[in-house]
């Protein structure tokens, strides 16, 4: 059980965030009031965990993963609020993997599915092991930085309640069955549509073709040559959100108790602030949705 106790006057703060859009006609308009809307929605967020806590390493992990997507949330909002687009996507495709990893462990019926997360978080600690161990056998000796590295694999081992020789010992990712990404988010959304929102960030993580033509070198007409493109573009509404709809997504999947292992996950400190935490939610959603709207109206306008 994770205990969540929102400051009932930072929620009164959050209730009063808001900005009304100046022009449903200037996209310049629609963004910003889109951006005010996941601002409210990642003040929210830090408000439900500000003062959570938990004795279960299971729940632990869950409560982790919201902060990791809080964290992620405000990286995004100073990247957007200081008109940066670079970034964006690559933020959104984080978040969206630690939200599907949510998904999966609570939704999931697989009663090993907590055991595949951590040996698969492992296999990077497994493989680094590994090479130290190799270079310790070439050399012959270990070297103080190897002692501290082989330390600190150890430390995050036996969070998992794994020793080294287990780590070693961590089979190929086939083996393991920790479902993919594709998989994970087909938990929470079985038509697949969310993934499509995952997809599309992956251009800006790899560098792939059409991000780098359409962000990063331009076709000068006048000297018909290429030339790069140093300003970057302005945030974007659809972008935006993207990164809201990830966090809508994971506040109902650790609020949707009909669908829990553990029917008993949250556990509000209150009525009050529950009841204030939800009301709140449901406006900002509804707002959310409007920007969209708005903007979608926008672009078939022009």
């Amino acid at each position: 059980m994770i205990s969540v106790s929102p400051n009932i006057e930072y929620l009164k703060k959050i209730s009063g965030m808001g900005f009304p859009i100046y022009s449903v006609h200037v996209e310049m308009d629609i963004n910003h009031y889109s951006w005010e809307n996941l601002k409210k929605l990642v003040f929210l967020l830090d408000a439900f965990i500000r003062k959570a806590s938990t004795s279960n390493k299971e729940d632990a992990i869950i409560l982790g993963a919201i902060v990791r997507i809080l964290k992620i949330g405000k990286s995004f909002l100073k990247l957007s609020g200081q008109m940066n687009l670079t970034g964006q996507m690559s933020l959104t495709r984080l978040s969206f993997e630690t939200m599907t990893n949510v998904g999966y462990l609570i939704r999931s019926k697989d009663s090993k599915r907590y055991i595949k997360y951590y040996k698969n978080g492992l296999k990077s600690e497994q493989a680094l092991l590994k090479k130290i161990e190799s270079n310790i056998e070439k050399r012959g000796k270990i070297i103080p930085i190897e002692e501290r590295m082989i330390s600190s694999i150890k430390s995050t081992a036996e969070k998992a309640d794994m020793n080294l020789t287990e780590v070693r010992s961590i089979p190929k990712p086939k083996e393991i069955k920790f479902p993919n990404v594709r998989d994970r988010s087909l938990l929470i959304d079985p038509s697949g549509n969310l993934y499509t929102l995952y997809k599309s960030s992956s251009s800006e993580i790899h560098g792939d073709f059409n991000n780098i033509v359409k962000y990063d070198i331009n076709f000068d007409t006048s000297s018909k040559s290429f030339i790069p493109v140093l300003d970057d573009n302005y945030a974007d509404t659809r972008i935006i959100n993207g990164m809201a709809k990830i966090i809508v997504i994971l506040i109902n999947i650790i609020l949707d108790t009909s669908l829990f292992i553990n029917s008993n996950l949250i556990q509000f400190s209150d009525p009050i602030s529950k009841n204030m935490f939800l009301k709140i939610f449901e406006k900002t959603k509804c707002l959310i949705n409007k920007s969209e709207q708005i903007h979608e109206d926008f672009l078939e306008s022009r």
